[in-house]
């Protein structure tokens, strides 16, 4: 009697243990009958029999059933075999009868025979018994989505996607894409998205009976990684280990977790041998920076070509005007490798910003808000703690075909410098799109600037006696308004092959009212205006030639006319630069790239066309942990 009350135990045991996980493991696509499994302990995975091999399943039997119920001829068959067969009673499919007069058929027969059209397996323990449990959904489900670069949203090929455990796998097309088949319906299963040099990203996703599509996956490239994805001197979605030239990515996470508060300050603690120093300081002022290989800064103007969104800015030394709150990322590249691409302008190097343009997440806008108060202290101005105020907004969001930011900030210096105060105002806005075969982007930044200064800020025989000058003093007052407009197309009619056009303006309106020496005289009023437009287009193709051998191929062209106008001199002078180029890359096993093009510039003036060669070779090679 102990002995059988045992045997129930650890029976109902097996049970209730195995037949709500049992039947989620079984994932192979299921035949009309029942399957013999066994499980080898409660919480083990069942695996097939081989009925015959399996002495208990041969045991013969006499059954004479007509017009019973599926339990009814369960029942008679564990009496007749002596095994207890234990299930719950709403998985067997309701309605079934069973007709079934045989003598001498065996208990794997006879089970067949009964179960047939139940949807459900048999699972033998290490007791003997048997546990009826519920055959996995058919496996009919698929999956279809895409992966792109958290930064640049660029897609991104060879992504590894796996399911759950892993046992589902594929990875990404050239266009980021991916489809994972033969999904259990019905069922949420954890997606996992791993890539050399990016962090791992999962999502849970329903599978549907059929196909479904799930929303863009964003990774974010891991620090220092080489296959991090950038674009600068290359036009192609290019990974940096490709690349013949060195070359600085700044994220937004970068540019948050250091603080910046004023773009060119990347140049002093993140660029590699970059140089920042401003012309004046608080607002209004501008920045002199470089990088290695220049040594002088008094030119007041820097020496590297800067982009925003794609569009030439008509003066580099303003993005110290740039609110970086608006900043998704900066690629930097040093020297005169990027030249080819943007023309002998960019000799010494490539700055290109690119400012946010909304997320491809589809639960809602998200709102975000930052506000500080600080105190100043200058050298000019020992005895007084003015205060300086910054407060910025933002509103982004989006779906899986386009996304959207509005940002705006305001910045107010008290007199950190006798008789010296101002405030800035900036307000940007971005939106995306992504439809089948074409994509773009439209981005407007508006930065307003206005700065007292008085006429006695730097006299130092007035400092050094001490002498006070009135809150009416006169000085002088600047006004800027400091505009970048860009939009951008890109047309991809075949895998690979991808057209962009890109068009903008950079405009600068600088307003001076130089005030009287006398209180209550009349102000002089200088007004003058540069403005920079351009258009660049480029057709780039890439293909893989076989695993070992894969190329690409760049060609394009741009115009920039830059126009400056005097308001108050009645003065206006126009120029415009012409521009022509081609790149191809030649990359062999993803560790040696070789790397050549020609950039042609003409403009009014010059005898013919000015060349910029160039040539780079570049070897990548990993072994185990290591990289080099």
């Amino acid at each position: 009697m102990r002995g059988n009350f045992v045997r129930l135990l650890s029976t109902l045991a097996v049970f209730f243990s195995l037949a709500p996980a049992l039947s989620s493991q079984v994932t192979e696509a299921q035949p009309t009958g029942p399957r013999f499994l066994y499980a080898a302990a409660e919480n083990a995975a069942p695996t097939p029999i081989d009925v015959s091999r399996i002495a208990i399943l041969h045991m013969r039997l006499s059954l004479d059933l007509e017009g019973v119920s599926v339990k009814r001829a369960i029942a008679v068959i564990s009496e007749q075999s002596g095994i207890s067969v234990w299930y719950r009673d709403e998985i067997l499919r309701p309605g079934g009868v069973v007709n079934l007069k045989a003598r001498d058929i065996t208990l794997a027969a006879a089970l067949t025979s009964v179960l047939v059209e139940s949807g459900v397996d048999v699972v033998f323990g290490r007791d003997g018994n048997a546990t009826l449990i519920a055959q996995p959904a058919p496996l009919s489900g698929s999956l279809t989505g895409r992966v792109v670069d958290s930064a640049t949203r660029q897609p991104l090929e060879n992504v590894a996607v796996s399911v759950g455990n892993r046992t589902a796998r594929t990875n990404t097309d050239a266009s980021g894409k991916y489809t994972l088949a033969s999904l259990q319906q019905g069922t949420t299963v954890t997606l996992h998205f791993r890539r050399l040099g990016y962090f791992e990203a999962t999502m849970r996703a329903p599978v549907p009976d059929g196909a479904g599509t799930v929303p863009d996956v964003a990774m974010e490239a891991a620090p220092s990684g080489l296959d991090r994805i950038v674009v600068t001197g290359t036009v192609i979605p290019t990974s940096v280990r490709a690349l013949p030239s060195p070359i600085t990515i700044i994220t937004a996470k970068d540019i948050e977790q250091q603080n910046i508060t004023s773009l060119d300050q990347v140049f002093n603690y993140m660029v590699p041998g970059g140089v920042s120093r401003d012309d004046a300081p608080g607002i209004g002022g501008y920045a002199n920076f470089s990088v290695r290989g220049t040594t002088d800064l008094s030119s007041g103007t820097s020496t590297i070509k800067v982009l925003v969104d794609g569009v030439e800015l008509d003066d580099p030394s303003r993005i110290r005007n740039i609110d970086p709150n608006s900043v998704e990322r900066i690629e930097i590249v040093s020297g005169p490798q990027a030249s080819t691409i943007y023309g002998s302008g960019a000799s010494s190097g490539v700055m290109q910003i690119f400012t946010k343009h909304g997320s491809n997440d589809a639960s809602g806008p998200v709102v975000s808000g930052k506000m500080q108060v600080g105190t100043m202290a200058h050298k000019y101005n020992p005895d007084d703690t003015p205060v300086r105020k910054d407060a910025s907004l933002a509103v982004s969001g989006g779906s899986n075909v386009a996304g959207y930011t509005v940002d705006g900030s305001w910045h107010g210096e008290g007199a950190f410098e006798k008789y010296r105060k101002g405030e800035q105002r900036d307000l940007h806005g971005g939106v995306h799109f992504d439809q089948g075969i074409i994509s773009g982007n439209l981005s407007l930044r508006d930065t307003r600037i206005g700065y007292h200064q008085g006429l006695n800020l730097l006299d130092p025989v007035a400092i050094a006696q001490g002498r006070p000058v009135a809150d009416v003093d006169p000085g002088s007052r600047y006004e800027y308004q400091i505009s970048t407009l860009a939009g951008s197309i890109t047309l991809q009619p075949i895998a690979g092959w991808r057209n962009t056009i890109t068009l903008g303006s950079d405009d600068n309106t600088f307003t001076t009212f130089n005030r009287s020496s006398t209180v209550g005289g009349p102000d002089a009023v200088n007004e003058t205006n540069s403005t920079a437009r351009s258009m660049h287009f480029t057709s780039a193709y890439d293909h893989s030639m076989g695993q070992a051998f894969n190329y690409s191929v760049v060609a394009g062209g741009d115009r920039i006319d830059y126009v400056y106008t005097d308001f108050s001199g009645g003065s206006r002078t126009a120029n415009h630069l012409n521009g022509i180029f081609a790149q191809a890359q030649l990359a062999w096993r993803e560790s040696l790239y070789l790397t050549g093009g020609l950039h042609g510039d003409q403009s009014p003036g010059e005898d013919g066309t000015y060349w910029s060669p160039r040539i780079g070779l570049a070897f990548v090679h990993s072994h185990d942990a290591m990289t080099f």
